[in-house]
């Protein structure tokens, strides 16, 4: 067994790829090289800390933020979640739905996108929502030990059906104990680049988050057990990160995440959770809504500018808004505009894993080294003569652009 304990990814991240790389043993599933640990247990003790911000990457927190949201609304069309990344439609099989997305199998269990039994799809006792489920569990029994769902299904995961979508995550389990929400994650495969440490530590923290905000308890543990956490032997990011190591500066250690319960102070201890819950899935709702209008607006002039919520809304979807719009603004080319809306950005280290995105991928042929040295100037003043904060974010935001392609 091998055990990784830290606050978030990016204080075990080296770690784990260090002991993969020296611990691992060659296997070769499909006749793919890979080396591979197991079992192994990874656990954050402070999983909202989720952004991985480490030089020789190469992540797209644009995608990670939208796919979150993407999951948590219940959702498996490849249509719009691959306008953020064009290269998950790979694992589509050509379809206009995922074999098995997270979010269908998480809110709609039991769905599949080759049910063509219309009467069968209209029964609302046909499908199960999971997430709504372990709320009521946890709601009705704070100790309860039944909060469980789960992402196979074998009558879409055997091998009969031919497809290369497969759930890497079979099975969650919600536990409350001292008023704080953990969640264990059982998984039969993990990637440690591209699945634990890019997708898994944002999709899910966020719905730990969530489910914890509408429980109206703290956020506690955040644990995979894993039984092959490997990565594949010919993916030169190992290499990559493992040589830059000695450039790495934890972002997290001076910067501070927030919490979707510090966005509504409108809410306390004795709220009703059902309240809190029916208020989560209007604000997903609302989300989906307004990045519609965004893109829309953006990109086609079709609709008035979109009014993005304020006060009293939880800030990380009113964050993904003003992401959609930077993001479809750098699309087209208006640079300027995009990157004024940072300013609008309530989650710090959104800011600073967008930002050196938006650098990497869009400004390389543009001169705006000194607007967003301006932007990191103005937003971390309070802060920037602590553990030279300004440096560490520039340094991490001009030099990972130079690393992995």
């Amino acid at each position: 067994m091998h055990y990784f304990i830290g606050c978030g990814a990016n204080d075990i991240y080296h770690n784990v790829v260090d002991a993969i790389n020296k611990l691992g043993e060659s296997v070769s599933p499909r006749g793919i090289a890979t080396k591979e640990i197991c079992p192994a247990v990874v656990q954050f003790t402070d999983p909202i800390r989720r952004f991985l911000m480490v030089p020789g990457r190469n992540i797209n927190p644009f995608f990670q933020v939208m796919e979150s949201i993407w999951i948590l609304g219940g959702r498996g069309d490849v249509a719009w979640i691959s306008r953020y990344l064009k290269a998950i439609e790979r694992y589509s099989d050509g379809k206009k739905e995922f074999n098995a997305p997270y979010g269908s199998r998480m809110r709609y269990y039991g769905y599949h996108r080759s049910l063509a039994d219309i009467s069968y799809v209209n029964n609302k006792f046909a499908f199960q929502d999971q997430f709504y489920n372990c709320f009521k569990f946890l709601s009705n029994d704070p100790y309860s030990r039944h909060a469980t769902m789960v992402f196979w299904d074998p009558r879409f995961d055997n091998p009969v059906i031919e497809t290369i979508d497969r759930p890497c995550n079979v099975a969650f389990h919600f536990l409350i104990r001292n008023e704080a929400l953990s969640l264990s994650i059982f998984n039969r495969s993990n990637d440690v680049h591209w699945g634990l440490f890019n997708a898994n530590v944002v999709q899910f923290s966020i719905i730990l988050e969530a489910m914890a905000f509408a429980l109206g308890v703290k956020v506690g543990l955040e644990t995979h057990f894993i039984d092959s956490l490997h990565y594949y032997v010919d993916n030169p990011i190992t290499d990559s990160i493992l040589s830059l190591r000695k450039k790495f500066i934890n972002i997290y250690d001076v910067i501070s995440p927030k919490k979707f319960h510090d966005s509504c102070p409108q809410f306390d201890k004795s709220t009703n959770a059902f309240t809190r819950y029916s208020f989560l899935c209007d604000e997903i709702a609302n989300f989906f809504n307004n990045e519609y209008n965004i893109y829309e607006y953006v990109n086609n002039k079709k609709r008035k500018p979109p009014l993005i919520k304020e006060d009293g809304h939880i800030l990380y979807f009113r964050d993904a808004s003003y992401l959609s719009c930077i993001f479809w603004l750098m699309i087209n080319k208006q640079v300027d505009e995009a990157l004024d809306l940072f300013n609008e950005l309530e989650y710090d280290d959104i800011f600073i894993t967008c930002l050196e995105y938006v650098y990497r991928r869009f400004l390389s042929e543009y001169s705006k080294i000194s607007t967003i040295e301006n932007l990191v100037s103005s937003r971390f003043m309070d802060i920037l003569n602590k553990n030279s904060i300004k440096q560490s974010i520039l340094n991490y935001i001009f030099s990972s652009s130079m690393q992995e392609k």
